[in-house]
């Protein structure tokens, strides 16, 4: 029976694509490194383009530690699923126009609703902005305040 559930989630992960095209770490097959390159190739890109370009990097408090669900947990991981759980990601847009400067604002405060919908906040310490490009305007993004 616990083999059967095993693979029943591991076959909904898949097909219901659970974790999406751009989770790279904790997935099989996708390194942390190939997320790094994709991110690099991307962000040099808008900058060759002459587009001065943000990156946000973004961190969860203790995200897992956040879920309600101790005994779920514990079952999964005696099941092989690792309790280590993605608690960063980041956001990256070209900031050369006011739009582009609104859309990244836009996507934090819908990062921050979904965090806060999922019981969850941002650790805005270690929150960090990285402003490359020629130009760049070096916007102040709040996180938390709209």
């Amino acid at each position: 029976m616990e083999q059967i559930l095993l693979e029943s989630l591991q076959r909904h992960m898949k097909n219901k694509e659970v974790t999406g095209n751009s989770q790279y770490g904790f997935t099989k097959g996708k390194l942390c490194l190939t997320n790094l390159v994709a991110s690099s190739d991307s962000v040099t890109g808008l900058v060759h383009k002459g587009r001065a370009t943000d990156i946000i990097y973004l961190d969860l408090c203790k995200a897992f530690d956040t879920v309600l669900h101790d005994i779920l947990v514990s079952k999964l991981e005696r099941y092989g699923f690792d309790r280590k759980f993605p608690d960063d990601t980041k956001l990256c847009g070209a900031v050369n126009t006011l739009e582009g400067r609104d859309g990244i604002q836009r996507d934090l405060g819908r990062l921050q609703r979904w965090a806060y919908a999922k019981l969850m906040k941002f650790n805005e310490a270690q929150c960090k902005v990285l402003h490359m490009g020629q130009g760049n305007p070096k916007h102040n993004c709040r996180l938390g305040r709209e």
